[in-house]
């Protein structure tokens, strides 16, 4: 038992990198048609007013992002700041063409895996409408999110999961499906998808 964990932390498993690789295949084919309708349904380009580059939108205060958690789901208000703080390093990634804070926040098997070279290419599309898409996805920020379904805390192979797929009311709409690992009492992501329609 030790020897899998071993090799599922430490992307020495196929099938884990399997799955991860179908997780950044996914983001990059879910942000390659990510802006099909976006010329349609947007005809201005929102502003952060009174904001300027370096004092992006302030998030609302929500709960606490755990960093001592036993594996059991979060409460509405942390789980709340956890998707915010994924979400917001995100457009950071996107806004600046570097993931490095997103990455660094990954979980041990997912940095194991993937350079941060192929998370920019796997999100190439939003940095080349970074100057449409990263105002609309700031604005997520003071939203609450509506999640498809109750998020939940699943096991895979041992390890504990969290899961949460919801969207934004904003226009475009902004869509997510996150997973994240429970490493060292703290939910650590593992898979991301983020689309615009």
């Amino acid at each position: 038992m030790k020897n899998t964990l071993q090799k599922i932390m430490f992307g020495k498993d196929k099938r884990f990198n399997g799955i991860l690789a179908m997780l950044v295949v996914g983001a990059i084919a879910l942000g390659c048609t990510c802006l099909k309708d976006l010329n349609k349904s947007q005809t201005s380009t929102p502003t952060n007013q009174g904001t300027s580059p370096q004092n992006p939108t302030p998030t609302k205060q929500t709960g606490t992002i755990p960093t001592n958690s036993n594996g059991e789901l979060p409460t509405d208000a942390d789980l709340e700041a956890i998707v915010q703080e994924t979400l917001q390093d995100f457009t950071t990634g996107v806004s600046d063409s570097d993931f490095s804070t997103l990455y660094d926040k990954s979980s041990k098997g997912f940095k194991k895996t993937y350079t941060l070279d192929t998370i920019r290419t796997s999100f190439i599309s939003f940095i080349n409408q970074k100057a449409r898409l990263v105002p609309i996805l700031r604005s997520t920020a003071s939203m609450t999110p509506s999640y498809v379904g109750k998020p939940t805390v699943g096991n895979v192979k041992g390890f504990k999961t969290l899961t949460a797929n919801g969207s934004y009311s904003t226009s475009p709409g902004t869509s997510f499906e996150l997973q994240y690992w429970l490493e060292d009492r703290r939910w650590k992501l593992i898979g991301m998808r983020v689309r615009m329609q």
